[in-house]
Formats: structure tokens, sequence, C-alpha cells
């Protein structure tokens, strides 16, 4: 639990009359990433036998949050709380928090006083998944890579591409680290054309990268990015001894039309591999 106290300074023809601000924080926990502040006012005299009486205005102010009491009041020696707030205060998203906590008071015997402190809270350890930085576009034949800053250097990482978004994963690739190469597989460019059904070379389509965030084996969360894939072909041409990946095209009617490559092998019909 974070805590601390300043004192507040006094306006000109304030005599004998002392006062503080007590802070103290409570975190909340890393679900909520946040603290509870309660800040007290505090006065008192520096002399003993005498009484400061009246009526004035009393305000303390936490991260922008004011709390103002106008009230009557009695001041001896002894400390007296006039005056306390208390405030949920969000932390940033790695849990740490700085704030300001300020206070201030008037009265008609006359006093015054006012003054500010900046205030750290106790830190967050807080368990949130990595965000993207970016991913690439690809085509369905070469290779992909996404990039990322894990949100905490233990973290370990899991990569996924949804092809069409219905929960059935295409391509997985396990402790993924940031801006490795994905190199697309022949069974997934096979498994590639049974999920989307209908296609053509040259076609875009929508995926979705998944990135799966883990502390250890606990599961923490997870960011997607939508990206598209280009759709390419399923043959290999062989051009001066060099196999190169192309598109089979096939001539109807006087038009050429893309299609897909199928060889026959042990009386069955297989589409092609590259």
């Amino acid at each position: 639990m974070a805590s601390g106290s300043f004192n507040l300074s006094t306006t000109s023809g304030t005599t004998h009359l002392k006062s503080k601000i007590n802070w103290s924080s409570t975190s909340n926990g890393s679900s909520a990433n946040s603290s509870n502040v309660t800040a007290s006012m505090v006065l008192w005299r520096d002399n003993s036998g005498y009484t400061t009486y009246g009526t004035g205005t009393f305000s303390i102010t936490i991260n922008g949050n004011t709390n103002s009491e106008s009230k009557s009041y009695s001041f001896t020696s002894s400390e007296i709380t006039i005056l306390s707030h208390t405030v949920t205060v969000p932390h940033n998203s790695d849990g740490t928090k700085t704030i300001t906590i300020s206070g201030s008071y008037s009265g008609d015997t006359p006093i015054g006083g006012n003054g500010s402190s900046s205030c750290t809270l106790d830190n967050i350890d807080v368990n949130k998944a990595t965000n993207f930085d970016g991913a690439n576009d690809f085509t369905l034949e070469g290779t992909t890579s996404a990039w990322f800053t894990p949100f905490k250097p233990s973290y370990t990482h899991n990569l996924y591409i949804d092809l069409i978004n219905d929960g059935n994963t295409w391509v997985t690739r396990t402790n993924y680290t940031s801006g490795s190469t994905i190199t697309i597989s022949n069974s997934e460019i096979l498994n590639a054309y049974s999920q989307l059904g209908s296609y053509s070379p040259g076609q875009i389509v929508n995926v979705k990268y998944y990135l799966a965030t883990f502390s250890g084996d606990t599961h923490i969360g997870g960011a997607s990015l939508w990206k598209t894939m280009t759709i390419g072909g399923t043959a290999k041409v062989n051009i001066n001894g060099s196999w190169k990946k192309a598109i089979p095209y096939i001539k109807i009617n006087g038009s050429w039309k893309p299609t897909i490559s199928y060889v026959k092998a042990n009386s069955s019909w297989k589409r092609g591999r590259v």
C-alpha cells in the first residue's frame, strides 16, 4: 500500500495554524488495474491553550476529482481531520500510475492554506495480452509474417490464421516470435482451397490473424488483425531447368481461362501440389 503526507502552505494572516494532507492507496488487482486512493486534510494549532474557530470551505482534489465542503471548525493543538476524499484511479496499461493530490481551505477567522504533491501509486502486475504491431498481406503459395512487441518479455505466443472466420483455424504456428517467416505448406494450400470452395487465381480473400498470449501454460488473451491473401496457382513449370510456380490456363471458345491442375494417380484424380 502506497502512502504519504505533505504540508499545506498557509496564506497571509493565518497564524499558529498548521495543515497537511495524508494519503494512501490500495490496489484493486490486475483485472481492475486501478487503485482506491484516499486523502485526508488535517489541521491543528502549533500552540496550546488556544482555539481557532469559525466557518470555512475545505477542498481535496485527487487526480482531477474534487470533494469540497463548507463546515464549521474548531482547531486546538490536537490534530483534527476536517475532510476526507476517496477516488478510484485507473492505472496505465503497464500498471504504473502517478497522480496529483491537492488541498485548499479558507475560513472567516481568517484562515487559509493550499498545496499539492505528485504521488506515485504502487505498480500493479498487469497480465495483458500482446497486441499486433502489424502483419503482411500475402500470396497463398508464398510466405507471410506478423510482428508485435510482447507485453512482458516472459510471454510466449501462438499465431493462427483463419480464412473465413468460422472458428476453423487454417494456419497454426506455436511459440511464434515476432517477424518470423511463415511458409505456407502444401497441405495448408490444399486445405485453403477446400475451405474456400470456389476460387480462381488472383482472387483476394480476407484473412484473420489471431495472436494468443501465454504466461507459462495460462492463456492471457489474444488480439486479431485482418489482412488480405491472394490466391495463386497449383502447378509448376520447368523453365530452363528451373521449376517455377505457375497458374495453368485452358482455352475455351477462344478465351483463356485459369484452371486448377490435376494428376491421375492409381486411377484417382488428385489436385496438383506446388
